[in-house]
């Protein structure tokens, strides 16, 4: 846990200066959601890191980095009141400050992969909770006020349903 307060401290949204052609594609995609249209408005933004930091050589160059398992999820309510967003689980790289999102290009992981946005459906708001579905998994996210400490994530991915503990980030949910 002595890596997560750093991370905080160092995470941004700058990109980074020595990007792959995947995280900058993934990177217009979400530059393009993310633009508002006149009669939009964001409903849900936010990152969160849902794990410890652990070493993994995920560049195969010999050297274990130090990475968490990290979100980013974006929602706006639309003119005609429908919603549109994303979800992406990726790897982030603690010592060279960045996501690393091609990696699920690389490997076989669960729905939603990581490192690939996944559209949202389902959407449901009530105050400061979204309720959505991204793939096969049902999401439930609270934002509890500043920072992650009250924030709460429940994840269903149709076997089970559990909180997500979270070591750094935020949810937010704009209400009118």
């Amino acid at each position: 846990m002595k890596f997560v307060l750093p991370l905080l401290l160092c995470y941004t949204h700058l990109p980074a200066k020595d990007s792959t052609p995947a995280q900058k594609e993934t990177k217009s995609i979400f530059a393009a959601m993310e633009k508002l249209k006149k009669g939009e408005k964001v409903l849900l933004k936010g990152e969160v890191f849902y794990s410890e930091p652990i070493r993994f050589d995920y560049d195969k160059d010999g050297v274990k980095n130090n990475v968490v398992m990290a979100s980013k999820f974006f929602i706006k309510q639309k003119a005609d009141s429908s919603y549109d967003g994303y979800i992406q689980r990726f790897l982030y790289d603690i010592d060279k400050k960045k996501p690393v999102t091609w990696y699920a290009k690389k490997n076989m992981l669960s729905e939603p992969p990581v490192g690939i946005d996944t559209a949202v459906s389902n959407v449901k708001h009530e105050g400061k909770t979204v309720k959505f579905d991204s793939g096969t998994w049902h999401f439930t996210m609270t934002d509890g006020g500043e920072g992650y400490i009250s924030d709460k994530i429940i994840v269903n991915d149709g076997i089970r349903t559990k909180q997500v503990q979270m070591f750094g980030g935020d949810v937010e949910v704009f209400t009118d």
